[in-house]
C-alpha cells in the first residue's frame, strides 16, 4: 500500500459498516465488491454520491453483467474489474488513481492559494487601514512577505460611447482573463500575482520584481484589441511589499497628473514631480486693447501666456489652465 502512495486502509464487512467509516473518516478511494451483505456495492456508491463525498470508486465483481457495469458508469465509478484480478493489475489501477487524486488536489491547493493572494491584495491595496493581526496572519501563512519586491501597474480603460453600456462585470472578466493568459506564457515578465479591480474602469496589476518587462506594449495592444477601448498603463518601480501601499498613492498622483503618449504608457522612472506656477493674465490691459481694436496684439499675448513644456512635463493641470485662459 505504501509503495503506491496509500497511507492507511480501513476495512468494512458489509454496507452498513462501510457507511459508518465513510461518515467518520476522510476516505479517498473506495474498493468495493458488487455483492455484499446488507446491500450491494452499487447501492453503497449511490449513497456516497447522494452525500457529495469526494470518493473515487473501484468495483470488483465476479459478474460480467452489462446492467452492473452500466450502473457503475452512471454513478461515475473509476473502474470495474472482473475477478480474478492479479496483484499487478490491482496495483496498476490503484497507483494511477492515487496519482490522479494527488494531481487534482495540487491544482485545488494552487487555486485556493491564488484566491487567498487575490483577497489579500484586494484588502491591502483598496483599504486605507488594516488590522495588524490580519497582516501578521497573512505573513505567517506565507501570503504576505514584507521584504519581497513586487511591481504595481495601475491600468485604466477609456470606453467609447458605444462601450459605456457594456456590463462592467464583463469588462472585469475580460481584463482578468486576458491578463492571466497573456502573462502565463510570457517568459520575459515577472510572475503575475493578482489583478484587482479598483473601480469600473481601473485595475491594479501586481507582479513579482521585474514587472511586465518588455512585454508591456504587446500586452496593451492585445487587451485593446479584445476590449476595443483605449488602454493606459502606469508602470511603477519595484519595491518591497511593505512599501506598496505608499507606492500606490504616488502612482495615483501620477495618474491624475500625467498625460500618456501615443503608446498609452506612463513610466514612473521617467516622471519627475514639479510644481508649476499658474500665470496671471493682464485682463485690464487686454480689455483696453480690445476696446482700442488691437485684437492681433491680444492673440500674440495669449500665445505667449500658454506654456509649452517638454512632453514629459505636460500635466492635466497645465492643459486645463490653458483651456480656461483661452476661454476667458
Amino acid at each position: 500500500w505504501e509503495r503506491i502512495g496509500i497511507e492507511s486502509v480501513l476495512t468494512a464487512n458489509n454496507v452498513r459498516q462501510a457507511m459508518k467509516i465513510l461518515e467518520e473518516a476522510p476516505v479517498d478511494i473506495l474498493l468495493s465488491d458488487i455483492e455484499m451483505p446488507q446491500g450491494s456495492g452499487l447501492e453503497l456508491l449511490e449513497w456516497v454520491r447522494g452525500r457529495d463525498l469526494p470518493v473515487e470508486c473501484v468495483f470488483l465483481s465476479s459478474y460480467a453483467y452489462f446492467a452492473y457495469a452500466q450502473k457503475a458508469i452512471n454513478l461515475k465509478s473509476s473502474n470495474y474489474l472482473l475477478k480474478p484480478v492479479s496483484n499487478s493489475e490491482m496495483e496498476e489501477v490503484l497507483a494511477a488513481l492515487v496519482k490522479d487524486i494527488r494531481g487534482r488536489r495540487q491544482v485545488l491547493e494552487k487555486e485556493d492559494r491564488k484566491e487567498k493572494r487575490h483577497l489579500f491584495w484586494k484588502t491591502y491595496l483598496l483599504q486605507e487601514t488594516w488590522n495588524g493581526a490580519w497582516l501578521e496572519r497573512a505573513r505567517q501563512e506565507g501570503i504576505y512577505k514584507p521584504e519581497r519586491r513586487v511591481c504595481l501597474h495601475p491600468l485604466r480603460i477609456s470606453p467609447g460611447v458605444e462601450q459605456k453600456t457594456r456590463d462592467v462585470t464583463l469588462n472585469h472578466f475580460i481584463v482578468r482573463n486576458v491578463t492571466e493568459e497573456f502573462f502565463e506564457r510570457e517568459e520575459s515578465a515577472g510572475r503575475l500575482e493578482a489583478v484587482v479591480r479598483r473601480c469600473d474602469s481601473e485595475w491594479f496589476l501586481i507582479f513579482e520584481a521585474g514587472g511586465m518587462g518588455e512585454a508591456v506594449s504587446a500586452y496593451r495592444q492585445c487587451l485593446e484589441r479584445t476590449l476595443s477601448m483605449r488602454i493606459c498603463i502606469y508602470i511603477g518601480r519595484g519595491c518591497p511589499e511593505a512599501e506598496l501601499h505608499e507606492r500606490r498613492k504616488y502612482l495615483e498622483w501620477i495618474e491624475q497628473e500625467a498625460v500618456p503618449g501615443d503608446d498609452g504608457l506612463v513610466r514612473e522612472s521617467e516622471w519627475v514631480k514639479k510644481d508649476v506656477k499658474a500665470l496671471t493674465a493682464p485682463w485690464k490691459e487686454w480689455e483696453q486693447e480690445m476696446v482700442d481694436g488691437y485684437a492681433a496684439a491680444i492673440e500674440a499675448a495669449i500665445e505667449g501666456l500658454i506654456p509649452v513644456p517638454s512632453v514629459s512635463e505636460i500635466t492635466y493641470k497645465i492643459i486645463e489652465g490653458a483651456n480656461q485662459t483661452v476661454i476667458k
